[in-house]
Formats: C-alpha cells, structure tokens, sequence
C-alpha cells in the first residue's frame, strides 16, 4: 500500500498518537512481527500527513524532558557563535600553557591478547578531567577491552601508574584512574569537557603524543560534525550508532586520546583516528563521555543498553530510492531544517533483540513517539531503556510498521572474563567480534591460540562449538567440559573460522594443559585489574589396561615394505616453548622399533629436537600412546624416544630388521651400490623406490642464526634420488635395513630453514645403540671443535710435509683427506684452550685420522694426544675432551616475559667469551621485557649490581629483591572470593588506592651483554601478576617429566 496515496489511511490512528493504547498496540504487532519472522508479512499501522505534524507539534512542546535534544549536532551547526565575543584577542599561546600541564602521555601493554586485540605495547595520550579523583580520559582502544598495564608520563616526564576503571562497550572512550598522591613533582590541571561548543568552523588544536613524539600540536578547523565513524576493518574494533567530527589535521599514531581545544582551553572532542590517504583526522563527540563521567563522580550504576542493531545517518536522496515518500521529507526538513537525511537500518544481528522485527533499509521514524533526528536521540532510548520494552516506528516499503522491541544490557555482551588454557586465551564472543561477521553473540572465541589448542586446527578467530561431544556455548561450558577429560587424552574438538561461520571444522585435541597455568581471569570493575582464580587442571589417569593395535595387513604391498610394516611407527612432537630456539614447534616423522620389549624408539632430531614438549606415537594408524624424550645424540642425528610397552597390545609388532654385516661394519656402501629406499607416510602407506648411492661425504652445514642444534662432524650418505621429505630406511636386495635415512635441519645461504635428506650408515652408531638397548651408561667425549675435509692438495699448499701425505694416502689406501678446524664449538671447553681454527689434524694417539668418527667421538678417554699442522709447523699436543651432554637443556626459567635458559652449544660459536649463563633466548610480546626494550639472544650479568652467572643466581638475587618489596610476588594466583558483580560502576574512592603501587622505584636493574660483548644497563618494571616468574625443570627420576613452579617464592634453588 502506498503510504500516502490511499484515502482511507486518514482515518488510521498510529499507535503513538494513542496514548492510552500504546503498548498494547505496540506489543501485539510485535508479537506478530516476530512470529512471522519477514517483512512481508509484519502488520503495520499507516501514517496521515496530519499524524505526522501533530507529533512534531507535540514533540516541541515537549522537548524540555529530552536531555540530548539541545545537542542534536545538526541543529548545534548554526548555534550561537558561544566564544565570537569573548576575548577575541586571547592567545593560544596562554592556553596551551595552561591544557599542557593536563595532557599526559600513556605507555600501554595489553598483556593478553583478547577480543579483537593482539598483546601489545604502545604509546597514545590522555588527558584530566578530574584532576582531585585523578581521572584521565583516553579511547577506548588504548584503554583496551582485555587486561592491560598502563603508566601515565607527565609533561616533566613524571610517571604514575594507572587503572583502567572503564571502557565503553561502544564507543571510543575510556578512563584511566591515578592516585593524585603518588605524583610528587606535576602540578595537575584538568581541562573541563565542553560537548557544547562544537561547531562548524571552531578553529582547534589537537595537543598530545603525536607519533610518539612526546608533545605535538595540531591546528585546524572543524569542518564536518556528521560524519559516520572510522572504519578500521572487519575483525577490528568498530564504533559505530555515533557520529563523528572532522577537521584536517593531520594526526597519527600516538595522537589517540589527545584533547580537541577550543581556544578557551576546553576540550570540544576526543581525538580518535586518522585517515591513511589524506589529513583527515576523526574526533569523537563528548555528550556519552560527559554522562559518563558525572556518573563515575557520583559513583553511580553506568546503563547502555542495545538491540543489537547498528543505524546509519542517511541522506535523502538515497532515502528516496529506500522509499521515503516526498511528503514526509517535507515534513522532517521544514521541522529539522538543518538536518541532511534520517537513520536507516545498517544491520540487524541474528538472535538480537531486534531480529526478525528490523530489518536492514528500515528507515527509522521514532521511538516511543519521539521522532529521531540524531545518534543522541537513540543513545538516550538505549540507555535509559534497559531491560524494558521500546515502540520502535519504521517505514519499510513505504509502509509504516510499529514494533515492540526489549532493549538489552549492553554489559551483558561485554566480555570481562578470560581462561588461559594450554598457553592460549578463550573467552565468550564479544559484540564486536560477533557484529563484524553478522553472527550470533554465543560460543567460546579463540583470541590467542596458545599450544594445546594449537595442536589441532583451532586458530584466532575461531569459535569453539563442542569439545568431545558435548556442546560449548559459553566460557563456563568451556571449563566444566576441560575439567571431564585427561591429561594426554585426544578428544574430537568442532569449531569454525569467525567469518565462516557455515564451515565447520572437526579435529582432535590432545590435553596437554600442564605446561601453561589454568586459571580464569574475571575483570573488577572496581579497579579494572583482572583477578586470576586457580582452574583444576585435567586428571592425569593411568591406562587401567593395554589399548589394542587393530593391525591388518595391507593387500598388494610392495616387497620390502612389507617386512618393516609393523616395525616403523608415526611420531608427532609438539613444543610449548622454543627452547634451544628450535624453528618450529610442531614436528612429524617416521620411527623405528630398536627394542619392542623395552619401548625403545629411534628418529632423527628434526623430528624430535628437545625434551621440552609432548611426544606421540602412533602404531599402525590405529593406536596412539604418549612417550618421554630418552636420548638425544649430540653429534649424529638421532634421538632415542621410550614409551611404555605395557600400554599397547600389538602381536604384529617387531624390532626393525637390520643387516647385521652392515650393522657391524663388515660392509659399506660404496658409490653405485644399489638399494631400496622405504619409506612411510602418516596414514602408515609405504612408499617404495630403487635408487643408487651417489657418494659418500662429511656433512657442511653452516652454523644457524639465531643459534639452534645442527648436525657436525658426521658423514652421510647421498643417494641420486629421494622420494619422501620424512625420511626412510636404506634396504639391501634381501630387504634387511643397511641405513637409514633421516631428515637434516638446517639454514641455507639466504637463512631460510631448509631440510636435507641423507643416510646414515648404522655401523657409525653401533656402540651407541647396543649400550642403549643394554641399559649401560652412554658416554659420549669428543674434542669440541668443528672440522671440514680438507683434500691433500690444499694441505701441501698450507705446509704438510711430503712424507706425511705419502703415509696417509697408504694407510686410508687411496682415499687420504685431511681434518681442518673451522671452529670451536664450545669457548669454555679445555680444548678450546689448546686447539686453534686452522689447524689441520693428522694423527689421534699416534694413528693416522681417517673418519670424523675419530675426532667427534671418543668413548672413554679423557686426554688424547694430537698431531697437528699449525702455521706451517708440526705440534704434538695432549688435548682434553668433553663429556657431551645427553639432553642439553633440563631446566629453564619464565621472568618479566622473557624466557631464560643456560646457552645451548651453539649459542658459543658466537661469541667470543660467555658472558654468563643466563641467555635471553626469548621475549614475548605485551610483556614488560618487551615494554623495556630487553633483546633476546642477550645474557644478563648483573642485578642490581650484584653479578650474576648461573640461573640459580639469578633466581636467588630476585628472591632477595622480592623479601624487600611491598608488593605480594605471587598475587597472580590469589583466590577471587568476591568479585563485584556490577561490571559496569568503576568505584573511583579512596579504598581503592591500595591497589595503585606506591613504589614507585620498583623496577629491576640488569646488565645484559650482547654477542659482541657490548654491555648496557636495563630497568625492567616486573609484573607477577600477568606475567608471573615460572621455572621448568626435568626430573631426575627414571620417569622423565617437567616439573613446574609458579612464583618466585616457589623456587627452590
């Protein structure tokens, strides 16, 4: 029906016209709005031209009980000029002598990643508004919507810590609290919020921390007071339902936050965003943030209320294409003359208060009979309105409909409670999260994805659905589900990417939560401090009995594959940590059975390069158990796993089948020998090849950057071909195992990671692997240096004498090469004392040196006598080996975010001398090693002073440090007993200043030393309450396991 071209529609009365029927009117067509569920069908009431200006005629002679309506924008462009006629000749020059004073400059961490944020650190500005109770203003997004640690810096370049006591839902504001007492030196203005005198025309300045300049001032002109928010992308934050002022400043990054000025001094908005293409700068209106802060300075209950709908200011020629009939524009513009256009609907969300009854076009008229001409207008209905019903009057297809619509608790879809789980963050999904994919406002949002959950599919963005079949729809789902399950447990988790919500994804999950704390953290809307409280973690239960391997033998399978089938297993290795820097921290590849009567495993290292992480092996692609890092060889390629054998039921199951003439060296592969490559994919599927050996050569690959474990000092073999980038077994023409071919970590010349696959003969690690399968005790000495093959013409040109090539070329019957030192690998070994990079080696203990084995592994002598050519001249010089280490790394430590280990190997090939060690091996983001500038692949020396050279030291100086603080080292882990239930009424009295830190000299003073050896002094505020000191260390018993303390008062050192 046209609106206004049917007669009868006159004698229609629109629901708001009648007052004593209004609700019950409204609610019926709600009624039926909602239970059709389309716009086709929602009945409407229709609107005369009369109706329509006897409610203008009624709104006038009510406008005085509307709070916004003498700051609708439109109408405040042609307010009277507030400042025309005074002090015309005030100097801006006084005034920001005066605004400076009240403008400070903000450091900001986000500690965890949340909602739509990453963890962080960044500079942006604020300013007082309440210099006697210490509020600053600032956005929202520097407030941040997650757990954040915030310092003010003052113009003087005093500092105070801050509490963000609220942030809007919505909007692009937030406070910031200080104790006034803790500043000392500052003499604390305010610059008093004036929403009123924005206008057209008002020349500005925009005053803060520009670009992390300390202190800029920008001018301009306010130029538009309608503007729509930013946009700063979908899956960011958004403002939205507010307009926006805009001038040409120029702002940038660290300008959020900053005061817009009158010349008065008076703020007039809030600086907020800039565009990337031109100057234009966006500033946020005060009318929200002026009821706001009354509101905190009385210490009463903030409401914002929603339907879950975003409106968009219109103009009226594209309302004209929505419908909008030409006698109601005449209306709206002869009563709103200044005004361009009217709200539409922009987007409706699913499962919201208002859908299936607005729809997206609607072009909104009024609510509760109040016609709407600005955000304001909406704002007050949201806001007032909690939890009550609102007549909501729309045109849609040139009809006029009334609905009833219940305005809902913004505060009830605003995130303030977090879990970390496995390394990672979970929380409920945000509105913003939710309104930028159009999705309901439900489900378990994955903001940092952490280890455990990183171990399946599940990313950032995604949103958690059910884990092991049972349905998550809310954070407290979410861990009464957790607390069900077992450690080292896999469970199917389904889940689906925020912005493809149809897609559901199923995958497993293992429980491997002990790692990280799990604990929940809820925010005090009183202090805005999140407090932690201590979640159980999963149960770890033993296997009650064996688990069955459903073995079958594969039809058709290609000869010799089908002799190794049940003896090569899957293995999967996750690392929570980068330890040793590893490059990754999800490996996969092939295993093979040494001893199935003991569980006993062998893999290479670039499948298993730590003991810090989770291992698992999968038997036949049906069973899956857990097992313990037991060896790592530290100059071949290999690691030895152990699982336990009474776990598993497998028949079929057998030792790898090896060649004994080859395992004991009898034989060798020679160039062209001919072999078959097996190999295994993840779904246990053999893959089989025939190929030839190209050569045999020493290993060269160059040291990696930042320094992880590498193989030297080995020799491999080459074949002409590979077929799998997961390695396999070298067999002969019986099908028995000569070598193995296994998988080489490594940097190429540009520094990318790269892989090589070559074989490795068993003979090299006979003894190793029968003292390993016999229980004996492994000793592995080697000289700790790092040798390149050098070929005898080389060698007479750098001075080795006739007779010693002569005598080498006999004894290695034709095959001579010399040893060359390239480095050593180790600068606090005792050979390192003797031996120098250069030297060519000839002889060990009187023999002529014919394989690296004689140099990189020496079983059982302490001193070995060397003949060496050294610059031209031959020595004789007795050389003490070094015991290599089995697992290099047993303990390492978590402080201020950065994580501290004893240097790896190869960390000492790049430095000339060790400064300590306590070698920063990494540093996280958000934190306040980040925060301070500490730089990883540093060692500290000193605390507060005191040197230090091991990580016990270290650990003992700061207990020392934490006996003579105020502040608890442990609070992270204390109990909530009673957390305010009332989110959104920040408390701004006195009995909250115990909560600001009054020590203000609670930073710690290190002395951190590069590879070069260059030393510089760092002051590092700690935070055990977000980033709490953790040690991990491996236990001593015959169960190998990590062992973890949280707290430095729960070190024992």
């Amino acid at each position: 029906m046209d609106l206004l071209n049917d007669s009868d529609m006159r004698n229609q009365t629109h629901p708001f016209l009648n007052s004593n029927n209004t609700n019950a009117s409204s609610t019926a067509n709600f009624q039926d709005c909602h239970e059709s569920g389309s716009q086709d069908d929602c009945p409407h009431s229709e609107l005369s031209l009369e109706d329509l200006e006897i409610m203008f005629t009624s709104l006038k002679s009510d406008q005085k009980d509307h709070p916004f309506k003498s700051y609708s924008v439109i109408e405040n462009q042609n307010i009277d000029k507030l400042v025309s006629n005074l002090s015309i000749s005030k100097s801006w020059d006084d005034t920001l002598e005066k605004v400076i004073k009240a403008i400070v400059q903000i450091k900001t961490r986000g500690v965890k990643a949340f909602d739509t944020e990453f963890t962080y650190n960044s500079f942006a500005t604020g300013f007082i508004v309440d210099s006697k109770n210490g509020i600053i203003l600032s956005n929202r997004h520097v407030v941040g919507p997650g757990p954040t640690v915030s310092q003010a810096i003052f113009y003087n370049y005093e500092t105070v810590d801050l509490l963000p006591i609220y942030y809007d839902p919505i909007h692009d504001f937030g406070f910031f609290k200080f104790n006034p007492e803790n500043v000392k030196f500052t003499q604390i203005n305010q610059i008093t919020l004036a929403s009123h005198k924005a206008r057209v025309g008002l020349d500005i300045r925009v005053v803060g921390n520009d670009n992390n300049e300390k202190l800029s001032i920008a001018s301009g002109t306010l130029a538009r007071l309608d503007r729509p928010p930013p946009e700063y992308g979908i899956g960011n934050y958004n403002d939205m339902n507010t307009f926006y002022f805009q001038a040409s400043t120029g702002t940038s990054g660290g300008s959020s936050g900053s005061p817009v000025l009158d010349i008065h001094g008076d703020a007039v908005a809030l600086n907020a965003g800039s565009s990337n293409v031109s100057d234009s700068s966006f500033y946020l209106p005060l009318n929200q943030i002026e009821i706001t802060l009354k509101k905190i300075l009385n210490n009463e209950q903030i409401t914002r209320g929603t339907l879950q709908v975003e409106f968009e200011y219109t103009s009226y020629d594209k309302l004209k294409r929505l419908g909008l009939p030409h006698k109601v524009e005449k209306i709206y513009r002869e009563n709103f003359p200044n005004n361009i256009g009217m709200f539409i609907v922009k987007s409706v969300l699913p499962e919201g208060p208002a859908d299936n009854i607005l729809f997206p076009g609607d072009i909104l008229i009024a609510i509760n009979s109040s016609p709407i001409t600005h955000f304001l207008d909406i704002s007050f209905f949201m806001d007032n309105f909690v939890n009550k019903n609102i007549n909501v009057s729309v045109l849609r297809n040139k009809s006029l409909l009334s609905c009833t619509c219940t305005v809902q608790d913004l505060f009830s879809i605003t995130t303030t409670r977090l879990v970390e789980f496995g390394g990672g963050v979970v929380h409920d999904l945000s509105y913003q999260a939710a309104k930028g994919y159009n999705i309901p406002v439900r489900g378990v949002f994955v903001s940092s994805v952490g280890y455990t959950l990183g171990y399946s599919s599940v990313q950032r963005y995604h949103i958690i659905i059910s884990i092991n079949n049972r349905p998550i729809k809310n954070i407290d789902d979410f861990v009464e589900v957790i607390s069900t399950l077992s450690y080292n447990s896999r469970v199917p988790i389904k889940h689906y990417l925020i912005s493809q919500s149809f897609r559901e994804i199923v995958s497993t999950i293992s429980i491997t939560s002990d790692w990280f704390p799990y604990q929940m953290a809820t925010r005090n809307p009183k202090s805005g401090i999140w407090e932690y409280k201590k979640l159980s973690n999963p149960k770890r239960s033993h296997i009650s009995k064996p688990l069955v391997v459903n073995y079958r033998q594969k039809k058709n399978i290609i000869k010799p594959a089908d002799i190794h089938t049940t003896s090569v297993v899957y293995i999967e290795f996750d690392a929570p940590f980068v330890i040793e820097t590893i490059h990754c921290t999800k490996f996969y590849g092939p295993g093979y059975i040494i001893d199935k009567d003991q569980g006993l495993v062998l893999c290479d290292r670039n499948t298993v390069m730590i003991s810090a992480g989770n291992v698992f092996i999968t038997f036949a692609n049906s069973t899956t158990l857990p097992a313990s890092v037991y060896y790592l060889h530290p100059v071949h390629n290999i690691t030895i796993l152990k699982y336990n054998p009474d776990h598993i039921v497998y028949p079929q199951l057998k030792n790898l089948q090896i060649n004994p003439e080859y395992y004991s060296g009898k034989k060798k592969l020679n160039q062209g020998d001919p072999i078959t490559i097996v190999s295994f994919d993840n779904h246990d599927l053999p893959i089989v090849r025939q190929s030839k050996v190209s050569y045999t050569k020493m290993l060269d690959l160059d040291m990696c950057s930042p320094p992880r474990w590498r193989a030297i000092n080995t020799e491999v073999i080459y074949l002409e071909d590979d077929i799998s980038k997961a390695g396999g077994i070298l067999c002969d023409e019986s099908g028995l195992v000569v070598a193995i071919l296994i998988s080489y970590s490594f940097q190429n010349y540009p520094g990318n990671n790269s892989e090589l696959l070559a074989g490795l003969e068993l003979s090299e690690i006979k003894s190793f692997l029968d003292d390993i399968i016999s229980g004996n005790d492994i000793t592995i000495r080697s000289l700790d240096v790092i040798m390149a093959e050098l070929p005898p013409y080389l060698a007479r040109s750098m001075g080795m004498s006739e007779e010693i090539l002569a005598d080498l070329e006999e004894f290695s019957k034709g095959e001579s090469k010399f040893f060359k030192v390239n480095g050593v690998i180790s600068v606090t070994s005792e050979a390192s004392k003797s031996i120098k990079i250069g030297d060519i080696f000839t002889k060990i203990d009187d023999e002529y040196i014919t394989n690296i084995r004689q140099i990189s592994m020496i079983s059982d002598k302490e001193l070995v006598k060397v003949e060496l050519l050294r610059d031209g001249e031959m020595k004789v010089i007795d050389v003490p080996t070094t015991i290599l280490p089995n697992i290099e790394t047993t303990y390492f430590l978590e402080w201020a975010g950065t994580i501290l280990q004893k240097p790896h190997r190869p960390v000492h090939e790049f430095v000339k001398k060790l400064p300590s060690e306590i070698y920063i091996l990494f540093v996280a983001y958000g934190t306040p090693a980040d925060s301070y500038d500490i730089n990883p692949r540093t060692f500290i020396t000193h605390v507060e002073g005191i040197k230090v050279h091991t990580i016990f030291d270290f650990i003992k100086t700061l207990k020392l440090i934490a006996k003579q603080s105020p502040i608890n080292p442990d609070s992270s882990h204390t109990e909530i007993n009673n957390v305010p239930s009332d989110i959104n009424n920040p408390n701004i009295s006195t009995d909250n200043q115990n909560v600001l830190i009054n020590n203000q000299d609670d930073f710690i003073r290190l002395t951190v030393v590069d590879f070069y050896g260059a030393s510089q002094i760092i002051c590092v505020k700690t935070d055990e309450h977000y980033c709490p000191t953790i040690f991990y260390k491996l236990s001593d018993g015959p169960e190998v396991q990590w062992n973890i303390k949280i707290g430095i008062n729960n070190i024992e050192v």
